[in-house]
């Protein structure tokens, strides 16, 4: 060790670091600090970092009783119809009104969601929203780091993990996400495990394959992503690896089935936001008729399929690999897609995104450069684009970008996933040519 520190820019570039870890480490406590208190009564403090939608506390649930009411609006409709059920009644119409959500919404979350937080009714609400963004952002970087290290690439473990705290707790969106206390973190998960699965076959595919099917099981809004995805991976699939693909969407099919009574007093909130809803945010509604809105994601993954059988002329190995290779473009575009796929779509369910910034180091590794420079560096010119942008980085910064408004964004999006769909179009094309010289291994070299 001391011979180590013998050589003067080690001794350097050992200063630097403490040092500058020393005063982000304390600025980021002390904010912290500030985000957990107005997390609990939603007393802001002028100037301070604001969230995008603004704040939106919950009637009756300040800490102490002192304040306007703890936040994370979002997290009390489950945290409510979980309580209902902890004492018996329906959670989405509750007899007595203490289990009702005090902003007066119908309950949208399904049955499975409201038991699995049923645990978190033990503490009183702000405690039990705190933990729940916690303990959500904990998984996320959990499941980072493990998938970063089991893939090799440990070396970007903290770099992620760093990218990860500015975007989450830092932009406006992030910081949006965390006040609603919603629940995307838990979708960015299952979009890791999933691309992990594809990119990395190892032991254990299947524990990851249930994972990604019970956290979309938690939160409905991955669906569309894991529903196409899927798909296309098991199309490509070879036989032996079909089982990864369906396993996800037989858990949530499973999730669904065991729920199905109380499905129907859920009914009526799916009614509600999604059938019987204006168009708002960045809903593709906004921009075309319903039937298009709703059928562009599929017909996005029914032409990568396509093309990915045409190219490999039926070769299982061949059009494998080929998915392999085109798999973060695609990810990206049926991610975007997914987003604006609902009828009320919020732009805070960007941070889903964060489950994909490990795959793109992995996919960058494994496939950077078999499919050439070009091609690998305007996929990563456009994910860093499409990130700087959709978590609206700028906006209260500078200037607050006015264009960038529904239906504008909405648009904006769209374009971002055609140009991803385009990425995966090329790949392809190019990486298809050269499939026969390609030795196709059961792991991709790391």
């Amino acid at each position: 060790m001391f011979i180590w520190l013998q050589d003067k820019k080690r001794l350097l570039n050992v200063f630097l670091f403490c040092s500058a870890l020393a005063v982000l480490g304390c600025l980021f406590f002390n904010d912290m600090q500030y985000k957990i208190k107005l997390l609990s009564n939603g007393q802001a403090v002028p100037g301070r970092q604001m969230p995008y939608y603004g704040f939106l506390p919950v009637p009756g649930t300040a800490a102490n009783g002192q304040g306007y009411g703890a936040l994370g609006a979002d997290f009390a409709q489950v945290y409510f119809s979980s309580l209902a059920l902890q004492h018996g009644q329906n959670e989405y119409n509750p007899r007595n009104p203490a289990y009702r959500d005090p902003l007066g919404r119908r309950p949208n979350y399904p049955p499975f969601a409201n038991r699995l937080i049923t645990p978190l009714t033990r503490l009183p609400y702000y405690q039990a929203l705190i933990t729940h963004d916690a303990a959500t952002f904990a998984l996320l970087i959990t499941a980072s780091g493990l998938v970063l290290w089991f893939s090799g690439l440990g070396a970007y473990i903290w770099q992620i993990i760093f990218v990860d705290i500015l975007l989450y707790f830092y932009t406006p969106l992030g910081f949006a996400h965390l006040e609603r206390g919603q629940f995307d973190l838990l979708s960015a998960v299952c979009y890791l495990l999933l691309i992990y699965n594809v990119l990395c076959r190892k032991r254990g595919a299947w524990l990851y394959a249930s994972g990604a099917g019970v956290l979309a099981a938690i939160k409905w809004s991955a669906l569309p992503f894991l529903g196409t995805f899927c798909l296309a991976a098991l199309c490509a699939a070879r036989k032996k690896e079909r089982i990864y693909y369906i396993l996800p969407l037989l858990v949530v099919a499973a999730s669904i089935l065991f729920y199905l009574p109380e499905l129907k007093e859920y009914w009526p909130s799916l009614q509600r936001y999604e059938i019987e809803a204006r168009p708002t945010g960045l809903s593709f509604m906004l921009l075309m008729p319903a039937w298009a809105a709703k059928s562009i994601q599929t017909a996005s993954a029914a032409l990568i399929i396509i093309l990915i059988r045409l190219k490999s002329v039926n070769n299982k190995e061949q059009a494998a690999e080929l998915f392999r290779a085109v798999s973060l473009p695609f990810a990206m575009a049926m991610f975007i897609q997914g987003m604006c796929f609902g009828t009320i779509s919020y732009e805070y369910r960007i941070v889903g995104l964060l489950g994909i910034i490990p795959g793109l180091a992995i996919w960058l590794d494994r496939y950077g450069s078999r499919i050439g420079g070009i091609l690998s560096t305007m996929t990563a010119a456009a994910f860093t684009a499409f990130t700087i942008s959709a978590f609206r980085v700028f906006y209260f910064q500078f200037w607050p970008i006015p264009v960038f408004t529904s239906p504008v964004m909405a648009a904006t999006y769209l374009v971002f996933s055609i140009f991803f769909i385009l990425l995966s179009i090329m790949i392809i094309f190019q990486y298809g040519n050269h499939l026969p010289e390609v030795k196709v291994a059961g792991e991709a070299p790391t």
